[in-house]
């Protein structure tokens, strides 16, 4: 199935090769004197620019414009469909139920594996935009160059965070109590403080479009939530998830209602996951993921789904 859905609002409809013109596997030339990108995760990622149509490593000290993500080289389950997992992921999330992504793609090495493109919103004709993650806002900074500070907090202090931050603070929220949902929904359990970000244009803070949006359990054996705190110790939890250890919509709910969201607006979020839509298993059996994670993906969504509509 390579080269189907491979790319969405990536290239503006500009004639793009997405097959690159080397492989993540060789030591060639086009390596030499590039470093990786400095951005936390176990993913190897690669500054890339777009250069006459074709798609290449940029040249140390050039300014890119896109992220290359091969598949990791850490031994996860199915490592090999991580990028086909997370274009399909992303593609949901904004193609089904509306959220802003960042513009992302699939393109092919020499040896035809799949790897993950993904356009930097920080990037505005050249020109770097200030981002900063929630991990700096919230001031969770490591010393020690261990990454479990990102994942300590709740979502509750993003959210109050973002309160503070963002300008537009009620459209913000909304984007990020539908984004909360989506994560629990699509089992993304790596959804950290540093995978919400806010930019500054003009001086004026906005949220970022949302990105690394991956179902990391057909990888590993995640929590429901990311963050160690969840949703935030001070989210009523409901009966539901007091017996079975999961959370439902009640408890969106009440999280929705606790960050200040007027609950007509959160019950519209709410009810916009409590149909699993054809279309979404339509997207996973078309996607680049092999038969059987394909199966997996889906049957881990299926069960989300399960807990979330449950009384």
């Amino acid at each position: 199935m390579y080269g189907t859905h491979a790319m969405f609002n990536l290239f503006d409809n500009k004639d793009i090769s997405i097959h690159l013109d080397f492989n993540f596997t060789e030591e060639s030339n086009v390596f030499k004197g590039i470093k990786k990108l400095s951005i936390s995760g176990a993913q190897e990622k690669y500054s890339a620019v777009i250069d006459n149509g074709i798609i290449r490593i940029a040249s140390e000290g050039e300014q890119g414009t896109h992220i290359l993500k091969p598949a990791p080289v850490y031994p996860f389950q199915y490592r090999s469909q991580m990028p086909a997992n997370e274009y399909l992921t992303m593609q949901i999330a904004n193609e089904i139920y509306g959220i802003e992504t960042a513009k992302c793609g699939i393109c092919y090495t020499t040896d035809n594996k799949p790897v993950f493109i993904t356009e930097r919103f920080d990037i505005v004709d050249g020109k770097k935009i200030m981002q900063e993650d929630f991990a700096s806002i919230l001031r969770k900074i490591s010393n020690t160059g261990n990454d479990n500070y990102k994942y300590e907090g709740s979502y509750f202090d993003i959210a109050q965070a973002m309160a503070e931050v963002v300008q537009g603070k009620e459209d913000a929220l909304l984007k990020f109590l539908k984004l909360v949902i989506f994560n629990y929904l699509f089992a993304n359990g790596d959804a950290h403080l540093k995978n919400f970000s806010v930019l500054y244009i003009n001086g004026i803070a906005k949220l970022a479009p949302a990105y690394d949006l991956v179902n990391t359990g057909l990888h590993v054996n995640d929590e429901d939530f990311a963050l160690s705190n969840g949703l935030g110790d001070s989210i009523e939890k409901s009966e539901v998830y007091l017996r079975t250890g999961h959370p439902c919509k009640e408890d969106f709910l009440n999280f929705s209602d606790t960050i200040g969201i007027e609950r007509t607006k959160g019950l519209e979020i709410i009810k916009q996951f409590e149909f699993l839509d054809d279309s979404i298993l339509k997207y996973i059996e078309s996607s680049d993921l092999d038969e059987k994670p394909r199966r997996i993906y889906k049957s881990i969504i299926i069960e989300r789904h399960k807990r979330y509509i449950r009384q």
